[in-house]
């Protein structure tokens, strides 16, 4: 009685039930869970009476389900089972089966033979569940009938691996996010979905889209909502971006690999960048060629990122890296501030007007940064030097910072770069900064002063401390232009 009394007046006990109920929120397991059921009978009673704190489920253990099914009464339920654990198709699930209408998320990973043992069981319908999240283990397997009867009016989340469902369903006009690994090789079905789920912000696609399309080549669907397009596909292609408009603040990523002569990134590009809302203004782009081709824009308005592994390969081929770079002029470069090109190492046009850099470089009158990366410096070199074209036009005339990267002395042709810089402070197009960075070399101290003659600052460092970028990111709000660059 007297130890009753004390656990009456402790001042823990003194929080209301619905504070008190907060606190098991904060137990990892359902172990730890149980235990605060046996602190006190207080305790006991108002956790027991807190429907919400039961009603996440694993299926592992029958007489634990069935206790979790009656505490927590009507609340919408979690289900969580994982492969390995066989105990969930053995019984523990069939008690949840009368509960599905409850249901607010399913999560499942596992073999095929669990997920058709499992799928058998999901025929009615789900008004209530928000995320569906289905991995199935090796190959790509078919449910044998239509899950939740097709109708799943409250989906925010869909995420299937492996599962190939006909898409879309009654009414996804809920769903905001869409992660599919190998999904149905069909675009018509995409952009079904797509046309009835407005408020889709994040889409990430991987080995899940085809080589054809079998939608009208001028049909358009407009994506208003989307935040995020990341698509990971072989062969390279442009087919969904062919169909999909991408708003203005949007992100998108492609990312593939190739062989051979062929252009992949051109491929990749859509048939119109006028699908494209989210290039309508590009202030920074980076280019690479190496063993992995990358090009990326930014902007106030979003970003596209396009990236391919080059297969049995060490460098791209010259053509190709000519065709990849003269790309460059089919989007809005000329409001382009920043441009940072790396591994370009093609001399085959040196000093032409024809040149694909010269040509890049005349339509960027906005350029203020150049930054290049172990590239061959020459050709930029020469198309910056007024003196290098018929007409003596100074292209990039805004160009004030020029940050120059490379492993030995010889990569910088110090004295044409020095005419170059003198060319321009001619002509009123004076640098204001140039940075050398060089990882083996010290550059000659009266190198460096005479290029303080004809630019506002020069800055010399050793070492291989330039900040390098990850050619292929996961996902796109990896990619960074801003002043690492």
């Amino acid at each position: 009685m007297i130890r009753s009394m004390k656990n009456t007046f402790a001042p823990i006990n003194q929080l209301c039930p619905e504070v008190l109920s907060l606190i098991p929120g904060y137990c990892n397991t359902d172990k730890e869970l149980i235990k605060s059921t046996h602190v006190c009978h207080f305790w006991r009673e108002v956790f027991i009476s807190c429907a919400s704190l039961w009603t996440f489920l694993d299926c592992r253990n029958l007489s634990q389900t069935y206790t979790y099914l009656e505490r927590s009464k009507k609340s919408p339920l979690e289900i969580c089972l994982r492969g390995g654990h066989t105990p969930f198709l053995n019984g523990a699930f069939l008690q949840t089966v009368p509960h599905i209408s409850r249901l607010r998320a399913l999560t499942f990973s596992g073999p095929s033979h669990q997920f058709f043992k499992l799928t058998k069981q999901l025929g009615s319908t789900a008004p209530l569940l928000k995320k569906l999240d289905l991995s199935v283990q090796g190959t790509p397997t078919a449910p044998p009938n239509i899950l939740f009867d097709g109708d799943l009016p409250s989906l925010h989340k869909l995420y299937l691996a492996n599962v190939l469902i006909d898409l879309p369903w009654k009414n996804p006009t809920n769903l905001t996010e869409l992660h599919l690994y190998q999904a149905p090789h069909n675009v018509t079905q995409l952009l079904n979905l797509f046309r009835h789920a407005p408020l889709l912000h994040e889409i990430i696609l991987e080995d899940s889209l085809p080589d054809t399309s079998d939608a009208p080549s001028d049909q358009v669907v407009p994506l208003p909502n989307l935040g995020l397009l990341n698509v990971v596909a072989q062969p390279a292609h442009s087919i969904l971006l062919n169909h999909l408009h991408i708003p203005a603040g949007a992100m998108v990523s492609t990312s593939f690999e190739f062989s051979g002569e062929a252009s992949p990134i051109l491929d990749c590009l859509p048939r119109s960048l006028d699908n494209l809302s989210n290039l309508s203004h590009i202030t920074a782009i980076r280019f690479e060629l190496g063993q992995t081709i990358a090009m990326g824009f930014k902007g106030p308005s979003g970003s596209l990122y396009m990236a391919g592994s080059l297969v049995e390969r060490n460098t791209i081929p010259p053509t190709l890296s000519h065709q990849l770079l003269l790309s460059l002029n089919r989007f809005h470069i000329s409001t382009a501030e920043k441009l940072m090109i790396g591994c370009f190492v093609d001399l085959t046009h040196l000093g032409e007007e024809s040149s694909s850099i010269y040509q890049i470089f005349l339509l960027m009158n906005n350029l203020c940064t150049l930054t290049l990366v172990d590239c061959i410096n020459i050709p930029f070199i020469f198309a910056l030097d007024p003196n290098y074209n018929s007409s003596n036009t100074v292209l990039c005339p805004k160009l004030e910072g020029l940050v120059l990267y490379g492993r030995k002395l010889d990569d910088f042709d110090l004295d044409e770069l020095l005419e170059m810089a003198k060319q321009r402070s001619s002509k009123g197009a004076k640098l204001a900064t140039l940075v050398i960075i060089c990882e083996y070399n010290i550059i000659p101290a009266e190198k460096v002063f005479d290029l303080r003659r004809c630019v506002s600052h020069v800055e010399h460092k050793l070492g291989s401390h330039f900040p390098r970028w990850d050619l292929v990111p996961s996902r796109i709000h990896e990619l960074d232009c801003d002043d690492e660059w």
